[in-house]
């Protein structure tokens, strides 16, 4: 068994597809291309020398490289567990096999709608049906075998009322898991966010009606859920009113940097994706070293470097807390541990993916009416 931290790796920026919502969208106007067979290779050495102790691929389409088949049996071969995030449109050949031999395997459908008019509003049209298939194709193989299918639907002002038709349609597909998350304005997704945005009063509302809807099911076959924007007060609002679901009171910590990592698709470590576009967006003022690419260094230089050091010491410091804006007003100062970036030169930034600090005075309103 590996002990090391659990990396997150864009192994391409390239996608066969252009999703009104993809948080990448932005960075592949330029024309980008498949990252080289070289540098994939090198990188994926440097991670299991590193000792890394699972790799989550996602993209752009990570099925879409012409070498991720190779990949994929590297890490099989070092025994490492990958979990793949897919848009379940093409399954190249060969994949199934190399996951059923491995253990702890497990592949992410995204699927953002209980129809095809939905899912096709944001996914383009012909989509529906091909990524239903996929999902049925990979369930009946994951009954042979020890792979975990899930899907992941991230929800959008669409499907906030949908959650029990996407829930009940996971559940006869026969996944193992089904996560919610939702939309957030980076990518494609700030050209449309007028359009696709969830208000965090109806975020609260859609939940409370699928939890009213849905009963907590034990049976050993109903797709497990998670709740992938679970914050603090979201969770202050549902203390025994859960119908039985268990909504996991979000933990204060940050671990990137400690437990966990990002790879940009050009094979760059980071101690998490708002990091990197951070840097690449010009907000993040650091003078220390940005040599931080896996295919010049080893994982360990750059885990114990200049930049993976200085994210350490913000994260340890509560000047955000005492002294950043609206963190100090906040009334879940004490409990909550805010992400950093935001107090990076000392103010407040726009990479805080807290709803309750964007929109903390109407937030504080809704919180209190649900009540």
């Amino acid at each position: 068994m590996r002990f090391g931290p659990k990396v997150r790796w864009d192994v391409t920026l390239v996608c066969n597809l252009a999703c009104r919502h993809c948080q990448v969208g932005d960075a592949r106007r330029a024309g980008v291309v498949h990252p080289s067979r070289e540098l994939v290779m090198s990188v994926s050495t440097k991670l299991i020398e590193g000792g890394v102790s699972h790799i989550g691929l996602l993209g752009g389409e990570p099925l879409l490289h012409p070498y991720i088949l190779d990949l994929l049996r590297v890490f099989a071969e070092h025994g490492i567990p990958v979990t793949i995030s897919t848009n379940g449109f093409r399954l190249p050949v060969g994949l199934v096999p190399i996951m059923a031999e491995s253990s702890g395997w497990s592949i992410m459908i995204s699927l953002d709608g209980p129809d095809d008019e939905t899912h096709e509003k944001i996914r383009g049209r012909g989509t529906f049906k091909r990524t239903i298939r996929n999902i049925e194709h990979l369930v009946s193989a994951a009954k042979r075998n020890q792979i975990v299918v899930g899907i992941a639907c991230t929800l959008t002002s669409f499907t906030v009322w949908r959650m029990k038709e996407i829930y009940d349609l996971a559940n006869h597909l026969g996944v193992d898991l089904i996560q919610f998350g939702v939309v957030k304005a980076v990518g494609n997704a700030k050209i449309n966010y007028e359009e696709l945005q969830v208000k965090p009063e109806a975020l609260i509302a859609g939940l409370a009606q699928f939890m009213s809807q849905t009963p907590y099911c034990r049976e050993s076959e109903a797709p497990q859920v998670i709740f992938d924007f679970i914050n603090r007060p979201i969770a202050d609002v549902f203390p025994n009113q859960t119908n039985g679901w268990n909504l996991h009171t979000p933990s204060t910590e940050c671990i990137g940097a400690d437990s966990t990592a990002f790879v940009d698709s050009t094979g760059c470590l980071w101690p998490c994706p708002p990091v990197h576009d951070g840097f690449q967006n010009g907000s993040l003022n650091y003078s220390g070293s940005l040599d931080n690419s896996l295919v010049v260094n080893n994982f360990e230089t750059i885990w114990y470097g200049d930049l993976f050091q200085r994210f350490r010491q913000l994260k340890n410091k509560k000047t955000h807390i005492t002294n950043g804006i609206p963190c100090k007003n906040c009334i879940h100062a004490d409990t909550c541990k805010p992400c950093p970036l935001p107090y990076w030169n000392g103010s407040y930034g726009h990479y805080d993916l807290c709803e309750y600090a964007l929109n903390h005075e109407r937030y504080e309103v809704e919180v209190r009416r649900a009540r």
